[in-house]
């Protein structure tokens, strides 16, 4: 989660402040993430001309993306967090039959 405190680069955990920063930062990222999909789609409407066959696709995705807001933008967050990768291994059952 977003809003626990993270391991920093001493191997620390994040200071309420540091933590604070952090998710003001990705607020912003988020925000001009937005804004950008935003911009990118109204230009693109303008361009288009109402006749071509894509137009009605592209007022599709602007309503889509201004109907769901800023908070709908995907994170860049990979799914390991702190280079800490969680590996499962079949642990062999000698009691089991074996499969072939």
């Amino acid at each position: 989660m977003a809003a626990q405190p993270k391991i920093t680069a001493k191997g620390t955990l994040e200071t309420p402040t540091e933590l604070e920063q952090r998710l003001i930062v990705k607020k912003d990222e988020t925000l001009k993430k937005y804004r950008r999909r935003v911009a990118v789609v109204d230009h693109l409407i303008k361009m288009a001309d109402e006749t071509e066959e894509d137009f009605s696709a592209w007022r599709w995705l602007q309503q889509l993306v201004k109907t769901l807001g800023e908070g709908s933008m995907s994170s860049e967050e990979s799914d390991v967090e702190n280079d800490i990768e969680t590996v499962l291994r079949v642990k062999n059952m000698v009691w089991r039959r074996a499969v072939e």
